[in-house]
């Protein structure tokens, strides 16, 4: 099966609709997420870094955890657009 590329639009899974949001895109939470013994708000903004089975879960890049930065892996149905 070949990798899967964010911006084919050719791909099978990009024309279902499973991938909702593409690399580099902000995103937010849309409940209190649990996550690598983080706890993270919803409402929390983050940025896509990586798409994990074709739009299952999102590598999430968040930049004030805790004072820190952590890329963590959530959950589709978990994220937003921000500002949705």
């Amino acid at each position: 099966m070949p990798p899967l590329d964010p911006l084919n639009k050719n791909q099978a899974w990009y024309q279902t609709g499973l991938c909702n949001f593409l690399e580099n895109k902000p995103v937010q939470l849309v409940r209190t997420v649990e996550c690598e013994a983080y706890v993270l708000g919803a409402g929390q903004c983050g940025t896509v870094v990586a798409v994990y089975g074709g739009g299952q879960a999102y590598a999430v890049e968040f930049l004030s955890v805790g004072g820190e930065m952590a890329v963590l892996t959530i959950a589709a149905e978990d994220l937003a657009e921000v500002g949705a």
